[in-house]
């Protein structure tokens, strides 16, 4: 989870604290959510995501796993219409 949120953050050109502040929790819960030393609720999971413009799903992945994330789906697992 720490590079992820560190990538996208990055991008999203904001600071740790805008990003708690953003989302409602202190600089030092976002950094400990960050760094692995607590999880997140879903809630706030979600509002992560949704302030680094990001899929919650991406947040969690472990990479242990060849699935594509939900809301980007590979091409051999694209539904059409």
């Amino acid at each position: 989870m720490r590079q992820i949120i560190k990538n996208a953050r990055k991008e999203a050109d904001k600071t740790q604290k805008e990003i708690a502040s953003l989302i409602g929790i202190s600089e030092r819960a976002y950094r400990k959510i960050k760094a692995g030393e607590c999880k997140p609720n879903v809630e706030t999971a979600i509002s992560i995501a949704r302030a680094l413009g990001v899929q919650v799903e991406e947040l969690f992945d472990t990479q242990t796993t060849k699935a594509a994330p939900i809301g980007r789906p590979s091409a051999k697992n694209q539904v059409t219409g």
